[in-house]
């Protein structure tokens, strides 16, 4: 088998002591009698026995392992006909799994021809899956050619099969746990006519439990695809299954029917973790909050928030968050790749993944996430993944739907018409994924000195196409207060793909790995409504022309216009009346300070009246003075205009107002 990694027999490294079993490890450091390869433990996760089409070309089953590369020592695949005619516990398949592994993601998944990318399987599969046409051979080495053991089109009896997984030694070189076509029930009764040579590892079952197998009983209907529970390691039960009858008019058609069986109606997920949830067709995820460089040694304190835009429970079968490097001379590789199948938003729409998540989450108190929120522990994702792998500067974040490569591949090879050129730091087409969901990324702020002189600059570049949250370098004298973001968010409400308009974000305040404190000169945008960083919680809102964040009475706009502060009560700095005396006349005038000319894009229009019910009475700009020492403000003096106070009333009362308006 030209997938199979266990060698057949013991192999002695010189000097290491006695022989072990060892295996190839491809990519992966090489093993040794003090660390040999993972074997690990094994359910059967995933059986797809009858594709809505004619032709079964895409039947698969699909093995689960406690451990990431686990090898299949000794494991085989055995198949008994489960209907309750003649045919019951004749054996129709019989697969030899020794030697295989899983992949990074602890999966592995057979199939007829699924090795080969142009299997109508292979756009499904998440690429940390180990796939192969598992075929069957002797123990030593030679295929065997007797037919019925290679998992082939149309070869299962859809109407109730016993799937096993089981583990057997061959007592001589040839030998096989059972027979193909070999009847193990000749009474037909559904109970092996004599013990088998095998053990049982794991067994499901869509007709009577023939060999040990759990009987899921479907009511009314044969299943077409059944699925273990993410997350339930019971072997044999019934209980730890969900499936239903396959729909569509194709042979990748993974949906089910409205015959189904669970506690939800779910879907095949070929070389995917299965659900945990039923799936959603009306709602979508989007990247939510990610924090790349806690204070201190940051460990489990980074996470990836995901949202779903309806706020409501949502599966995140086929996503994966994908860290690409977009710092150095080789940007474009991917660096890391966290598939997040099993995992699903909670009934507030909030799916927090971090390292260990699915047991516990560093925040607690004020800080802790709300019980709504759903926590996710990605295969393979280890401390300071997030921004270690990013130097906690320069990063690219993307969430991607149905990923089928691979942590190592380089997507921005040289330029699109010719590979062998300096990168073009734009990703290359065809791209490995279905769609880009969403992303993050940004540039990091670099400060060098060199014979004393000091520059700063921004590091990194940013790929078209994704959301470019880099924060400016400040203008001289300020060029020091430039920084690199530690965490970023997306302004709650705001559901826009790919833009950067949607995010803010900050440094965080302190030593403490915890810490969810904003620095409070160094966040962004300027106009952030309030802000820290808020792990499974709720975002803060943008800030829009009708925010009033300090509460002091006065809205965004207006402190934009007059040059206040949104996050200071400081309605004392409103336009005030007052009387002057102009052109020897005592007479009611409205101070306006503002900054000097204006903020650009807004409208400043002064209006006055004599009854607070009609606005027609005409004003005048009677003085302007730039402010000191109060530098880039203006006072601007308005008055009734000269031929317009003889309809003032003896007193020269007269009632103003300041109209903002943005286009």
């Amino acid at each position: 088998d030209a997938h199979a990694l266990l060698y057949r027999n013991g192999f002695n490294i010189t000097g290491t002591g006695s022989a072990f079993r060892a295996a190839a490890s491809p990519g992966r450091a090489n093993y040794s009698s003090a660390s040999p390869p993972v074997t690990g433990s094994f359910l059967l996760n995933e059986v797809h026995i009858n594709p809505p089409t004619a032709t079964d070309n895409t039947e698969f089953i699909e093995v689960i392992s406690t451990e990431a590369h686990a090898l299949l020592t000794n494991l085989w695949i055995i198949v008994l006909d489960a209907t309750t005619g003649a045919s019951s516990g004749r054996v129709r398949k019989v697969i030899d799994l020794r030697g295989q592994a899983t992949g990074s993601n602890r999966l592995a998944i057979f199939a007829d021809g699924v090795e080969e990318d142009t299997s109508p399987l292979f756009p499904f599969i998440s690429g940390r899956t180990v796939r192969d046409d598992a075929a069957s051979f002797n123990a030593n080495g030679t295929a065997n050619t007797g037919g019925g053991f290679n998992f082939t089109p149309d070869s299962l009896q859809d109407d109730g099969v016993s799937v096993l997984l089981v583990s057997y030694t061959p007592p001589t070189a040839t030998g096989l746990p059972a027979t193909p076509d070999a009847d193990l029930d000749a009474n037909n009764d559904g109970v092996l006519d004599s013990a088998p040579p095998w053990t049982l590892v794991d067994g499901v079952s869509t007709g009577r439990g023939i060999g040990g197998a759990a009987a899921l009983g479907a009511s009314g209907f044969v299943p077409g695809s059944i699925c273990r529970y993410a997350g339930n390691a019971t072997a044999s039960s019934a209980d730890a299954w969900y499936g239903g009858e396959l729909t569509g008019g194709s042979a990748t058609s993974f949906g089910y029917s409205a015959n189904f069986f669970g506690t939800f109606k779910g879907a095949a997920s070929p070389g995917r973790h299965n659900v945990t949830t039923a799936l959603s067709s009306t709602s979508s995820l989007l990247l939510n909050e990610v924090n790349i460089n806690p204070p201190g040694g940051d460990n489990e304190k980074e996470f990836v928030e995901l949202i779903s835009t309806d706020g409501s429970a949502m599966s995140a079968i086929g996503h994966s968050i994908l860290l690409i490097d977009n710092d150095g001379g080789d940007t474009g590789r991917v660096l890391k790749v966290f598939d997040l199948d099993s995992g699903a938003t909670g009934t507030n729409g909030l799916l927090l993944a971090g390292v260990g998540y699915d047991s516990a989450v560093p925040w607690t108190g004020a800080d802790a996430p709300n019980a709504a929120t759903k926590f996710y522990a990605p295969d393979g994702m280890a401390f300071d993944d997030i921004g270690g792998s990013n130097d906690n500067g320069a990063i690219t974040v993307l969430l991607v739907k149905n990923f089928t490569g691979r942590a190592g591949d380089d997507l921005d090879e040289g330029t699109q018409a010719d590979w062998n050129l300096a990168d073009d730091h734009i990703l290359n087409t065809p791209l490995p994924w279905e769609e880009l969901t969403d992303s993050v990324a940004m540039k990091s702020f670099m400060v060098t000195t060199v014979n004393n002189v000091t520059t700063y600059s921004l590091e990194g570049f940013v790929f078209p196409g994704t959301a470019d949250l880099t924060v400016p370098i400040p203008a001289a004298p300020n060029q020091a207060n430039g920084y690199t973001p530690d965490t970023l968010a997306r302004f709650g409400g705001i559901l826009t793909r790919n833009s950067a308009a949607a995010w803010y974000g900050a440094n965080i305040q302190g030593t403490a790995a915890t810490s969810t404190v904003y620095e409070p000169a160094q966040f962004f945008p300027s106009t952030l409504n309030g802000g820290k960083a808020s792990p499974g919680q709720g975002n803060v809102l943008a800030l829009t022309d009708f925010s009033d964040p300090d509460g002091d009475g006065v809205a965004h706009l207006i402190e934009e216009a007059l040059g206040m502060n949104d996050f200071v009560a400081d309605n004392q700095k409103l336009p005030q009346p007052g009387y002057e005396t102009l052109n020897t006349v005592p007479q009611p005038v409205f101070k306006v300070v503002r900054p000097s000319l204006g903020v650009a894009g807004l409208t400043y229009t002064v209006q006055g009246s004599r009854n607070l019910a009609q606005w027609t009475l005409p004003t005048v700009i009677n003085s302007t003075q730039a402010n000191t020492p109060s530098a880039g403000l203006e006072t601007i003096t308005y008055a009734v205009d000269p031929e317009f106070l003889e309809l003032l009333n003896s007193s020269k009362r007269a009632y103003f107002r300041l109209k903002i308006t943005r286009p």
